[in-house]
């Protein structure tokens, strides 16, 4: 009987120990690192570190038991599941535009309108350069990595979008924050609800791509202000 409450303290010793360094980790990665960064304080660019980090993501989850990394190429959704993604998108598009259009009529449609080049480079390279690092970070990688510090789903998918949303401080205004969070809702929940790594990138590109048009982008640029 001893040995057996013996047994499990140290069960619980190493659930613990384990919990602890998990936290620790997360903090480090998704918190600590978006602050320095905010101070200019990380000597990596942005871009570099992202896709470092996606790189370390990608062979962590290729060493993962229960991942298949051919599964994130597949194209297997559900109808309705893209059919949502895209009606949710196409109202909501329809309604940012319409805001930037009544408050501030100058920036509506500036970035194609008077640099069309530099916004059909940003279109094209946006989604490659920059989503799919993110989505593998921020959408597999939490999941498989850090799902485990959250008791219940919505914890987790508030968890995920308040993460990805930190990330956005070093933007430096409150637009990139809110947008970034209500965003990580979407993205993580079309994740997990498809089991798509692509619906989540192309949903990710699309909301992505119309900041950049719509005049929205001024706020995703380093040293944008408040």
């Amino acid at each position: 009987m001893h040995s057996k409450l013996e047994v499990a303290k140290r069960r619980e010793s190493k659930r613990t120990l384990f919990r602890l360094a998990r936290i620790t980790e997360f903090s480090a990665l998704f918190v600590l690192i978006p602050f320095l960064y905010y101070l200019r304080l990380f000597p990596i660019r942005v871009l570099l570190f992202l896709w470092i980090l996606s790189g370390i993501t990608a062979l962590y989850l290729w060493r993962h038991p229960k991942v298949k990394m051919r599964d994130l190429l597949r194209w297997d959704v559900p109808k309705e599941k893209l059919n949502f993604v895209l009606k949710r998108f196409a109202i909501l598009a329809v309604l940012a535009a319409l805001a930037v259009y009544l408050i501030a009529p100058d920036h509506f449609m500036d970035f194609p309108i008077h640099r069309t080049q530099v916004w059909l480079v940003v279109l094209i390279f946006y989604p490659i350069f920059s989503v799919i690092p993110q989505s593998l970070i921020y959408r597999i990688f939490f999941e498989r990595r850090y799902r485990v510090l959250f008791s219940k789903p919505w914890y987790f998918v508030i968890g995920g979008a308040i993460t990805f949303s930190f990330m956005h401080l070093i933007y430096e205004n409150w637009v990139a924050i809110l947008m970034t969070f209500v965003g990580g809702i979407f993205f993580l929940k079309t994740y997990l609800d498809s089991r798509s790594f692509l619906l989540s990138c192309l949903e990710h590109s699309l909301y992505g791509c119309l900041m950049f048009t719509i005049g929205l982008g001024r706020f995703f640029y380093l040293g944008s202000g408040s």
